[in-house]
């Protein structure tokens, strides 16, 4: 199996050769090809090529690509600060109240921000790689978490609270919703083998249960629909620990979850075998950042055995990893799917 056949199999839940990885790296490969991260951010050939040459030496099987949570945001009119050192940031929020979400206009993902510089970094790798190795292209943020960095979230979360104006609210999240379909449209369009959303402030770290039930589950289907259509699977990426939300959020039908660290690996596992590919989940911090490369493979080794002997697991960091990640980390977390990762 080349890296593409081997990602795919673990996606749609057939056996592949071993377990697939596909390390959550934008930061660490900009910095590993020579570019700090305002380059990454703004230049999508630099963007290619650090994730191209990062993959080439490493031996992964998925390039993950996208590395910041402002693109989509920022393509609605929300300032953006960039930064040598850290990936661009939201400054400044563009609905001062709910009933300014009717001003908010339709975005042109070939002309509106940076949103072209993702598409075109997907067209330069499928171009350049084809179909030998997956590429999984970021569509930045779910609705719910889009909707917190256009109004604020403390004033998002208090519209909530408040209970009054919760039609303006799911209005929001709709206009969310279809900034992200044509996103997703145009990286499938572009090349991507897979696109993935990430949809954290509506985990259970930050709101409750109930929440992401009513103002952010309805939005996840209907994006795992679109992709559904499209024939392009969808990853949804939720930081923190999930456990709460784990039988909610199999219904939102996406092929992957993408798992932090915190959540409980193996009741996930249990709760989604044979219906979910799991896509994690290495603390970055404590294991990928500060560990050595042995406690690396044992903790990768752990994920591993704990995922089979279902197919469906694809090893990663549980989140972004950090760009000073030691070389021998990255080294270990490849090797351990080599090493423990053969499926009988």
């Amino acid at each position: 199996m080349n890296h593409l056949e081997r990602t795919m199999a673990a996606i749609t839940l057939k056996k592949p050769d071993r377990v697939p990885v596909a390390p959550q790296n934008s930061h660490f490969a900009a910095c590993f090809a020579g570019y700090d991260l305002m380059e990454y951010s703004l230049d999508p050939k630099k963007q290619a090529l650090a994730h191209m040459e990062c993959q080439s030496h490493f031996g992964y099987d998925a390039i993950i690509s996208g590395g910041d949570t402002a693109i989509l945001a920022e393509a609605c009119g929300c300032d953006t600060e960039y930064s040598e050192l850290y990936g661009p940031r939201i400054t400044g929020h563009i609905l001062e109240s709910l009933e300014d979400v009717s001003r908010l206009k339709p975005i042109d993902p070939y002309k509106h921000g940076r949103l072209r510089n993702w598409i075109e970094a997907t067209r330069i790798m499928h171009d350049t790689i084809g179909n030998s190795v997956c590429i999984i292209s970021r569509a930045d943020q779910g609705a719910f978490s889009l909707a917190t960095l256009l109004r604020g979230i403390d004033r998002l979360m208090m519209d909530i609270a408040m209970g009054d104006k919760t039609e303006l609210l799911h209005q929001l999240l709709r206009y969310c919703n279809s900034c992200i379909e044509v996103f997703i449209r145009a990286l499938a369009d572009a090349g991507a083998h897979v696109v993935t959303s990430g949809d954290s402030i509506s985990g259970p770290d930050v709101v409750s249960p109930g929440t992401y039930r009513i103002f952010s589950l309805p939005y996840e289907q209907a994006l795992s629909r679109a992709c559904r259509d499209l024939g392009v699977p969808f990853s949804i990426h939720i930081c923190g620990k999930t456990d709460a939300i784990l039988d909610d959020w199999i219904t939102s039908n996406a092929e992957i979850f993408e798992i932090d660290h915190k959540t409980d690996f193996t009741l996930a596992h249990t709760k989604t075998a044979g219906r979910v590919c799991l896509l994690g989940n290495l603390d970055c911090s404590e294991v990928l950042t500060s560990g050595t490369p042995e406690l690396v493979s044992e903790k990768g080794r752990i994920i591993i055995q704990a995922g089979m002997p279902e197919s469906g697991l694809i090893l990663s960091s549980g989140c972004l990893m950090n760009k000073n990640t030691p070389v021998e980390n990255m080294e270990a977390l490849v090797e351990c799917s080599r090493i423990y990762g053969v499926y009988p």
